[in-house]
């Protein structure tokens, strides 16, 4: 895979979901689609994520800094000394702005499948998960 720390802005094509939000460890990864533009996985990792406000599909998307100080409006007022020791991130995609305040961000792009493990993040699990009676499985 080859892992980048982007250097911002940074547009892709093709669509994008949430393949994982992990709370407890503060890590949001977007994962891309295979289609025939773009046959290779493409993802993006947003590390220590503190607060976000984001769709679950992005199509044609592009990441870029944001500042924090304006987005402190949205945030509950006990994130915001939190908030602005992390930075923020705006995600542009069909005309529609959403954003993140994090640590970091990472792109990576592969030809592994849609299931398979993240290069980004190996301690994301892997496979499919269903909840089943309020455990969680792996398949």
């Amino acid at each position: 895979m080859t892992t980048v720390s982007p250097v911002l802005p940074i547009s892709f094509d093709g669509r994008f979901s949430v393949y994982c939000y992990w709370q407890s460890h503060g890590l949001l990864l977007l994962r891309s689609f295979e289609s025939a533009r773009s046959p290779k996985r493409l993802e993006i990792l947003f590390r220590d994520v503190l607060w976000m406000s984001i769709p679950a599909w992005l199509t044609g998307l592009t990441v870029e800094v944001s500042p924090v100080q304006p987005l402190l409006a949205q945030l509950p007022v006990a994130l915001h000394r939190e908030a602005l020791l992390r930075r923020g991130f705006a995600l542009r995609s069909e005309g529609a702005t959403s954003y993140i305040v994090c640590g970091t961000v990472q792109t990576g792009e592969d030809n592994c499948g849609y299931f398979e493990p993240s290069a980004l993040a190996h301690e994301i699990p892997t496979g499919r998960l269903t909840i089943v009676g309020g455990v969680r499985e792996s398949r």
